[in-house]
């Protein structure tokens, strides 16, 4: 077969006609690529890297990041909605883009600065209203922490107290007022049943204010069911039943109920780590 040389029109070299490409070329644009590549992996810059990012065996959700020399750390911002963290941060542009940033419609401050977001997306186990934030300016490291989500439990015991009972939810707040024959009673959860801290001990425990009542029994239903018998004052045989579902990390065993000259029902119970 005949071949005819031709000029490449791209490195000006020859070329036989019928050739997918000018063996020149091709060897030059090769050279080119492996040039950029290596250029490439020896440039290591980062805005922001992740380094570490887990539960860690205490049960804490910690993030770990490495902020950029560029990176203003007084302008670092954390952002949670819901289960989704965000860090914003500002980052100076190096002079390399100086050409570039000089035609941007903006003005000079602007041309500077660029800004930079990373989203983290928080497991459901963790409690995201705790998230706490630390900023290691030596190490130029932003450090992230929340513990996980105590367990909360108010419920009412279907065994044998479903006269009169009422049914509270975590967080649920009631102010039940009640006329019966023109005697008034009344229920108010001051405090929600919850996880506090009580001179320096943590216990499961919830505030009561009660008008026309006046306690009748507290006892342990069953193994980890607190029922609080409220009986009505002026004679009659009306009973309130509240019942606890007291969660595993507290001693049901060793639950208190005190009861104050103003009618206030105040229970706790001492969470095991306590002994």
């Amino acid at each position: 077969m005949s071949t005819t040389n031709e000029r490449c029109t791209k490195c000006h070299g020859d070329h036989e006609t019928g050739s997918i490409y000018c063996p020149k070329f091709n060897e030059k644009r090769i050279a080119d690529s492996t040039k950029v590549s290596s250029a490439k992996s020896s440039d290591n810059s980062y805005t922001v890297q992740i380094v570490s990012i887990g539960i860690r065996p205490d049960n804490f959700y910690e993030a770990k990041m490495l902020l950029a020399p560029e990176i203003d750390m007084s302008s670092t911002k954390i952002t949670v909605k819901g289960n989704n963290l965000r860090v914003s941060v500002q980052r100076h542009l190096s002079k390399e883009f100086s050409d570039m940033i000089q035609k941007l419609p903006c003005n000079d401050l602007t041309k500077q600065i660029l800004k930079h977001r990373e989203n983290l997306l928080i497991p459901e186990s963790i409690d995201s209203d705790e998230v706490r934030a630390v900023v290691d300016n030596k190490h130029r490291m932003l450090i992230l922490t929340a513990p996980t989500i105590k367990p909360r439990y108010l419920q009412i015991c279907s065994l044998h107290c479903l006269d009169n009972a009422i049914l509270l939810r975590p967080y649920d707040y009631i102010d039940l007022k009640m006329i019966s024959s023109g005697f008034k009673t009344r229920l108010k959860l001051s405090q929600i049943p919850d996880f506090y801290k009580i001179n320096n001990k943590e216990y499961f425990a919830a505030e009561i204010k009660t008008e026309g009542f006046k306690v009748s029994t507290a006892a342990l239903a069953t193994e980890n069911v607190l029922n609080i018998k409220l009986q009505e004052l002026g004679g009659r045989r009306h009973v309130r039943n509240i019942n606890f579902l007291i969660p595993t990390e507290a001693n049901a065993k060793i639950a208190s109920i005190e009861v104050f000259d103003d009618n206030t029902i105040f229970m706790r119970v001492p969470l095991i780590c306590n002994f």
